[in-house]
């Protein structure tokens, strides 16, 4: 064997043993890591480790059936809320009715039933001032009928060519007094039924404060009345009016101050 050959085995040995010592030294490092792992697993250390897990496993659980107490209860309050909302909505309901049936009780529940009468007439009466409103209308945009605020079934006119000022019945002149009391017999005269009947008859003489045009209005609006089935007696010495009546009865002035009828239906009684 030549040097060559012994060099070589030579530095192979050497590198031999190196690796030997290498893996001697991983083998030490393993036995040491081996050793030191049984010691955990086998020691005090993994006991407290599986009692911290069992601990950790309780509180779990523990937490988790809490966690569905507090939904159940939070369905149960959604649920109530909601039943809430219903019996509020039910008790406002029946609050508005109580309401209703409290102010009946206080119009009727008296044993004279006067709080009813005035509590009825009030309402037919702002019924008719209604209708005789629309009639007035029909004859001059200038007037509306209103409820006295301060004392009830009490008149007062609104005056619109006066800024909607408010006056008292008792200071219209005759034309306007006639229009009112007009407007109001027609508006009484709607208010009949089929088994009732409400005939009209003027007994004024507020004709004759009407200009022309607003006479052939008020003309107009009665023989509206007497086509729907009414009965209306004028008594007027306006010669207007008369020559628009067919039918009529007239009084004739005779000597030392007495009269006599003159008409259909009218005979001398001997």
């Amino acid at each position: 064997m030549d040097a060559a050959e012994r060099r070589k085995l030579r530095e192979k040995a050497e590198s031999l043993q190196k690796k030997r010592i290498t893996l001697t030294e991983r083998l030490q490092t393993l036995s040491r890591h081996r050793q030191d792992l049984e010691q955990v697993l086998s020691g005090k250390d993994c006991m407290e480790c599986q009692e911290h897990l069992s601990k950790v496993q309780k509180e779990l659980l523990e937490k988790t059936s809490q966690l569905g107490a507090v939904r159940q209860k939070l369905a149960d309050c959604e649920e109530k809320t909601r039943q809430i909302a219903s019996l509020q909505a039910e008790l406002e309901k029946q609050s508005a009715t109580a309401r209703k049936w409290s102010r009946l009780n206080e119009l009727i529940g008296s044993a004279s039933g006067d709080s009813f009468a005035r509590f009825a007439e009030s309402v037919m009466f702002d019924y008719l001032l209604e209708l005789a409103n629309q009639e007035l209308k029909r004859l001059s945009d200038r007037y509306t009928l209103v409820q006295n605020p301060r004392k009830t079934l009490e008149i007062q006119v609104q005056d619109s060519y006066q800024f909607d000022a408010v006056r008292s019945g008792e200071n219209l002149s005759g034309g306007e007094k006639f229009l009112v009391s007009l407007a109001l017999a027609l508006g009484l005269s709607h208010m009949t039924r089929k088994k009732n009947r409400i005939d009209s008859l003027f007994l004024d003489e507020g004709f004759g404060t009407l200009d022309p045009d607003t006479l052939q209005m008020v003309l107009q609006a009665i023989a509206s009345l007497h086509q729907d089935g009414k009965l209306i007696g004028i008594i007027s010495h306006v010669q207007a009016v008369s020559d628009q009546i067919p039918c009529r009865i007239e009084v004739m002035p005779c000597a030392k101050g007495r009269s006599i009828l003159n008409g259909p239906g009218v005979k001398r009684l001997d």
